[in-house]
């Protein structure tokens, strides 16, 4: 997984995995769009005007958690 920001079209992305041809976008609300494989399949879900909500993420603690091993990791976003 891999998360993004564009701060020219101001867009958080969280990609799950590479896009495929095809994929398809979906607005499910004004903040929220999702990117869907011809499968079906999840490939990113992108954060509309995530710069209304940037402000809050500097220092932020992210938990990580593997639900398999139930490993937890915090780590913490940097201020952009």
């Amino acid at each position: 997984m891999r998360l993004t920001y564009d701060p020219r079209r101001h867009i958080g992305c969280s990609k799950l995995r590479e896009k495929f041809a095809g994929a398809e976008a979906v607005r499910v609300c004004d903040e929220l769009r999702v990117e869907l494989a011809p499968d079906g399949a999840t490939d990113s879900v992108e954060l509309l005007n995530a710069n209304v909500h940037r402000a809050d993420w500097g220092g932020v603690q992210v938990l990580l958690v593997d639900d398999a091993s139930s490993e937890r990791r915090e780590i913490a976003l940097p201020v952009l």
